[in-house]
């Protein structure tokens, strides 16, 4: 009410004066130029479906706003990509509806897909969108926000099993994981027990009390593209019955920098 009494006052001054005063300029008298408030994307609970909020500080023309819910041209006036791809031919995220309320002055865009948890990603606001006077934002926006890691988002091991006869000597342990693990990330040491992430020992304290970890270490092969990891082992024959102990560390991070949830237990008999 302040801001109408102001411009009211403003408006029969100049009146009284003579003076024509624009009808824009009494506009932005008012309603100022049209600019992005904030941009919002709630991902610590859930990483489906995510909803992309655009506030904007007056009424749009809904008119002008819109997302691509095609493909992955960048094109619309809300877009998002991942931060690496900043924008490049084809690597924005495709949306499935946008909605908007308060005047037409906040936007809802929903993605189509989950997004990558614990990942940067960029919003970008074209300057095409207008106001309900037609004034267009001076320049794009662009916002940033990193997505969160809810419960359930951790990579997680989906099977370790023994193939080959332990009794022979010769043996593989093969780990499957939920999610791809860069090979930077797996260290597996011969006779280390301290700096390997993945280690088997014939001692369930993972020292070198009985035997040091992964003992007789061949070849460690990732395949299925870093999902599956086999490691060889050439051991001594401890005895029908004996096990040798299995662990994959909990320090283990995956191609999103995120650590298992806990450590994974195993024991294979021979």
């Amino acid at each position: 009410m302040q801001k109408i009494s102001v411009v009211g006052a403003l408006l029969a001054f100049v009146h009284c004066m003579g003076v024509q005063v624009p009808e824009d300029y009494m506009a932005d008298v008012y309603y100022g130029k049209p600019k992005v408030v904030s941009v919002s994307a709630t991902t610590s609970s859930s990483l489906s479906s995510v909803p992309v909020q655009v506030k904007f500080a007056t009424p749009m023309n809904a008119a002008t706003v819109n997302v691509n819910t095609t493909d992955s041209a960048c094109t619309g006036t809300i877009q998002v990509s991942l931060a690496t791809d900043n924008f490049a031919t084809n690597t924005c995220l495709q949306f499935s509806s946008l909605s908007a309320e308060n005047r037409d002055s906040l936007f809802t865009a929903v993605l189509t897909a989950d997004i990558d948890p614990n990942t940067n990603y960029v919003v970008k606001v074209l300057n095409t969108a207008t106001d309900f006077l037609g004034k267009s934002l001076e320049s794009d926006g662009v916002f940033t926000f990193k997505s969160g890691v809810p419960p359930g988002a951790e990579p997680a091991i989906v099977s370790a099993f023994v193939s080959g006869k332990m009794t022979t000597g010769t043996f593989s342990v093969i780990v499957t994981f939920s999610r791809a693990i860069p090979p930077a990330n797996v260290s597996v040491i011969s006779g280390d027990c301290t700096n390997s992430n993945i280690v088997l020992s014939a001692n369930a304290a993972f020292d070198t009390a009985v035997a040091a970890c992964n003992p007789g270490l061949g070849a460690v092969t990732p395949s299925g593209g870093n999902t599956v990891y086999t490691m060889t082992y050439t051991t001594p024959y401890l005895g029908v019955g004996v096990p040798y102990y299995f662990r994959v560390k909990q320090g283990l991070v995956d191609k999103f920098d995120i650590s298992l949830p806990a450590d994974y237990n195993n024991q294979y008999a021979q």
